[in-house]
């Protein structure tokens, strides 16, 4: 099972089934927010819509092909960082985040977003990560440079986000690099 305490404020863990409600309201009074750079809301946004996305993240988890980690911070859901699949053949994955836009600029997603990576090396023995970013996202391409993520390239509209197709800024770290670094 996949948890992660930092100090006495944040902690990682895996979304649950009791955490329905809590992921209900933070993206419904976040949506415009969360919905600007992500895709996975609907538009019309339900208590069972936040009840699907957990059972299929545990699903994932179930079947060792990533999961949903909330980030809580003061034990409060404010985000998730998202192992969004494993290549085991090739060793690698990619992951994703977002976070409510109140508790944004204390680097919060940051520090998640190391944990998990360390996770990703450490306990999972993959070889490589990813980060893709839309590349007008600043703020969400911080995090990799933070991290030390390499940025490999740009992928010309490369994913479609809602009416419009967007240039995806792809980074990198490999197991090595990570450990030296």
């Amino acid at each position: 099972m996949f948890q992660r305490a930092f100090d006495d404020d944040l902690a990682l863990r895996l979304l649950e089934e009791r955490n329905t409600l809590e992921l209900f309201e933070i993206v419904r009074e976040n949506r415009e927010h969360i919905h600007s750079w992500m895709t996975w809301v609907p538009t019309e946004w339900t208590m069972t819509s936040a009840g699907q996305i957990i059972r299929a993240a545990r699903e994932r988890f179930a079947s060792n092909n990533g999961f949903w980690s909330g980030i809580f911070f003061r034990e409060r859901l404010c985000g998730c960082v998202i192992l969004n699949q494993v290549d085991w053949p090739h060793r690698s994955g990619d992951i994703g985040y977002w976070l409510i836009r109140e508790e944004q600029g204390h680097g919060l997603v940051t520090r998640s977003c190391r944990a998990l990576v360390d996770y990703c090396f450490e306990e999972l023995q993959l070889h490589r990560i990813e980060i893709r970013v839309a590349t007008e996202n600043a703020r969400s391409r911080s995090v990799p440079e933070r991290l030390g993520f390499r940025l490999d390239g740009v992928l010309r509209q490369a994913n479609r986000l809602h009416d419009r197709y967007v240039d995806l800024a792809v980074y990198s770290m490999l197991a090595p690099e990570w450990k030296d670094g």
